[in-house]
């Protein structure tokens, strides 16, 4: 059967070689922008309570798009709530459009209180326009995106890996996929490796090594260590902000105009504080806890304690005994 998986690209060709790059936008810019697209999706993702699956989609449609396009062109933003949207159709996890657009709308605009219906159509036409020019230029191939998240089940499935040390290599998955590097030029199983490892180390779990786990899954201690380094420099990085970096001429220019003048406009309101609070407490009727006292991220800080460790992982459907021994012993016979 021919494989029709999206391809593994080139390390160079992800880190300096994209449309952004050629567009003179640096790479302290470029990962700053993807970060931010990439934590946008998370954070919606949360309120509109979407698994973890329908989120990661996003973020990896998100990711690809830019190998196509440059920022200079379409706004991060916008990208961003139209990759999870289309996410939401693919993974038919769908939610009411005006919610869709309620939620990005305050994390964009968290000081907004009243969203107009100015707005809403106006941030509607760009959601629609922006997932049009997603589908053509990646030629509606969604439905073979591979995620590291199903390699972690398997892999703590044959270690015998405990819930803890599961929940944590599933967290640094989650972050994985915030870096395009991660994301497009490693393969799904080296990610889930290289979280199980990062686990491991922070649960001071010994994992077998005679012979050495990761070879069962086609992985090198090396490969192990590149996750683990870029993980941690993303780690170092401070909070990624939103920065316009479009060209007047840009096909995400039409129509912002518009929008920016209706939410000036909105701004201008005189807001109590008791409509504040009516606000927040509406949040927490919906089950979002911490959203509005917490802020929707800290920064990025290690996934043992990641703000994210909500997003949980199916629990393991079996507990049975010596299983590394006995895929040892597979893996020798082939």
């Amino acid at each position: 059967m021919k494989d029709t998986s999206p391809p593994i690209l080139p390390l160079q060709v992800v880190r300096n070689g994209t449309p952004s790059r050629k567009d003179q936008l640096s790479e302290e810019e470029e990962v700053n922008l993807q970060l931010y697209g990439c934590q946008l999706i998370q954070d919606a993702g949360i309120l509109l309570e979407l698994p973890q699956t329908t989120i990661s989609n996003g973020q990896i449609i998100f990711h690809r798009f830019y190998m196509k396009k440059s920022m200079k062109e379409f706004c991060v933003r916008h990208v961003a709530m139209a990759s999870l949207f289309i996410s939401c159709k693919i993974q038919e996890t769908h939610r009411s459009l005006f919610h869709y657009l309620q939620v990005f709308i305050d994390l964009i605009y968290p000081e907004l209180y009243y969203i107009s219906p100015e707005i809403v159509d106006l941030l509607k036409s760009h959601l629609i326009r922006t997932e049009r020019y997603i589908l053509v230029e990646l030629g509606f191939t969604f439905y073979n995106i591979e995620l590291p998240h199903q390699y972690i089940l398997f892999v703590m499935h044959i270690l015998e890996g405990h819930e803890d040390l599961t929940q944590t290599a599933w967290n640094y998955c989650n972050d994985a996929l915030r870096s395009s590097v991660l994301s497009l030029s490693t393969k799904p199983q080296v990610i889930a490796c290289g979280a199980v490892f990062m686990s491991a180390k922070d649960h001071t779990r010994a994992l077998p090594e005679n012979p050495p786990w990761w070879q069962l899954f086609n992985t090198t201690r090396e490969d192990l260590e590149f996750v683990e380094t870029h993980l941690k420099e993303m780690y170092s990085r401070p909070k990624a902000s939103y920065k316009d970096v479009l060209r007047e001429n840009s096909p995400s220019r039409v129509g912002l105009a518009d929008i920016e003048s209706q939410i000036d406009n909105n701004k201008k309101l005189k807001i109590t504080e008791e409509a504040r609070e009516s606000k927040r407490r509406g949040y927490e009727d919906q089950g979002i806890r911490n959203y509005y006292n917490a802020g929707s991220s800290s920064g990025y800080s290690s996934s043992s304690s990641s703000s994210y460790s909500g997003q949980r992982p199916p629990p393991s459907s079996s507990r049975g005994g010596h299983r590394y021994q006995k895929h040892v012993s597979d893996h020798k016979r082939r």
